[in-house]
């Protein structure tokens, strides 16, 4: 005859259920057929996206009319003086740059209307005026290497091109996306799109 006890046994003798617990399941753990197992990884770099928090000097600059930037960019004083726009072949003798494109985040491809409908470029956009950031990069360079920026497209070159920049460095080679960490620094020496020498002081550490 059974029990109480041989009852209780065999309800609450059990071996608990595997299962995944929040926060004690690690993707490590997990074997190779497992659909938890990550086969792929994010791009360390983005054109434009910062890749080191401090230091950093990014300021939001108005867009020159008429011009269209994308992130990872180099951007100079626009003629008028009262905003950015792209290098070109025109800006040969250049030694500097006023910045780099910030990518937004997530997107800000256009200004759109409320329906979603298209009006225009963004009319201001962040420029990194000073830090760590990815760009798009023509030949191999190296850690602390010229860097030039390209004439068709104002991205940036290892090899030739506007330059060399006297305020911007490569800070290692590329990955197999063709990106590459580029250094800035506020130029003080003049040129097209640098400060003058009155301008504000560095914030280097």
């Amino acid at each position: 005859m059974q029990t109480i006890r041989d009852f209780l046994h065999r309800v609450f003798d059990k071996k608990p259920i595997a299962r995944r617990l929040p926060g004690r399941w690690k993707v490590r753990d997990a074997a190779s057929t497992s659909p938890m197992v990550l086969t792929f990884r994010m791009p360390g770099l983005q054109p434009g996206g910062v890749t080191r928090t401090h230091p950093q000097w990014i300021e939001p600059c108005k867009v020159a009319p008429g011009h269209l930037l994308v992130p990872g960019q180099a951007v100079r004083v626009s003629d008028a003086g009262d905003s950015v726009q792209a290098f070109a072949a025109a800006d040969a003798a250049a030694t500097s740059i006023y910045g780099v494109v910030v990518r937004a985040y997530p997107t800000q491809p256009f200004v759109l209307n409320s329906d979603m409908s298209q009006i225009a470029a963004p009319p201001v956009v962040d420029v990194l005026r000073e830090g760590y950031i990815g760009v798009r990069c023509a030949g191999v360079p190296t850690k602390f290497g010229e860097a030039f920026v390209v004439e068709a497209d104002a991205t940036f070159s290892a090899v030739s091109g506007i330059g060399p920049l006297s305020n911007a460095q490569f800070n290692g080679t590329p990955d197999s996306n063709g990106l590459a960490e580029l250094v800035v620094t506020i130029a003080h020496t003049g040129g097209v799109g640098a400060e003058s020498a009155s301008g504000p002081a560095s914030r280097r550490p």
